[in-house]
């Protein structure tokens, strides 16, 4: 299941990003292997995610596979209003992006779940996941944990053809933010569905079988 293979992802990035932390000892950067007992300053490096979710009523994409899918993501991530756990921002997007929660929000499981659990169609037609990232960017940068790591996730099946994302999925990479990118397959697969994919993060595209969840 993709959301096992995202969460361990994650984790790899938290244990890559603590191990190598430095205490500054004299004046000299030294690595500590003790996270709770260094004398010097220290400075925790979590995660801030934003999670994309389609919702365009114009789209084949039934919403309860990606709410399902979220839900599980959220059971496995440890998750409060402390520095040292990761936070979540929800944004819906269509022809435009709503932020359905943000980063410096009220941080539970519980809260979010609702929240995704909530979410409904809204607008017709075609997605903009250009602008969907530039609002995920948006509020990245709102963000009080200067240090976080930052991961948008993108929920999604298909491009829309007059949708070009991948410039401002290039900009946001060099600025250090990585993408994930949950990739609905349908039966009908075509060029669009895998261009989603081309936004992604090396080694961070998933793909999902899409199923009618009754």
């Amino acid at each position: 299941m993709w959301s096992i293979h995202f969460l361990v992802l994650l984790l790899a990035n938290v244990g890559l990003i603590a191990s190598q932390k430095y205490c500054h000892v004299q004046g000299k950067p030294q690595r500590s292997n003790n996270t709770f007992e260094c004398e010097c300053d220290w400075e925790g490096i979590w995660l801030d995610i934003v999670l994309l979710l389609p919702q365009a009523s114009g789209t084949e994409l039934d919403l309860s596979n990606i709410k399902a899918s979220v839900d599980t993501l959220l059971g496995f991530m440890n998750i409060s209003e402390s520095d040292r756990n990761s936070h979540f921002s929800v944004i819906g997007y269509a022809a435009k992006p709503t932020v359905l929660t943000g980063l410096n929000a009220n941080q539970s499981r519980s809260t979010l779940i609702d929240i995704v659990n909530g979410m409904e169609y809204s607008g017709v037609g075609e997605v903009n996941i250009a602008r969907a990232l530039g609002g995920a960017a948006e509020e990245l940068r709102k963000s009080k944990r200067r240090s976080a790591r930052k991961v948008i996730v993108i929920f999604g099946s298909v491009l829309s053809p007059i949708d070009d994302p991948l410039e401002t999925a290039t900009q946001l990479h060099e600025d250090g933010i990585s993408i994930v990118t949950v990739v609905y397959e349908q039966s009908d697969e075509t060029s669009l569905s895998l261009r989603l994919g081309e936004l992604a993060s090396p080694g961070m595209n998933f793909s999902e079988q899409y199923r009618k969840l009754v």
